[in-house]
């Protein structure tokens, strides 16, 4: 259930105003070392997100967690 939350929250979070692009920042990184073979489309790079949402930092984990609220 959690990692359904956060990859909702990834997809909330990637279409986030410009406002919001700043903050995106906080899981770069991480979805950049659990992900980096992904080839973005159809769904693959949710799909990772989701298997690893565990393994993401907590800041990464809070600020998913801020935008799946909104």
């Amino acid at each position: 259930m959690t990692k359904s939350i956060m990859a909702i929250a990834f997809v909330i979070f990637l279409s986030a105003p410009v406002a919001m692009a700043q903050q995106r920042g906080v899981c770069v990184a991480d979805i950049k070392a659990k992900c980096a073979g992904v080839e973005p489309g159809e769904g693959r790079l949710v799909a990772c997100v989701k298997t690893h949402a565990a393994e993401f930092s907590d800041p990464c984990k809070a600020r998913l967690a801020r935008i799946a609220q909104i």
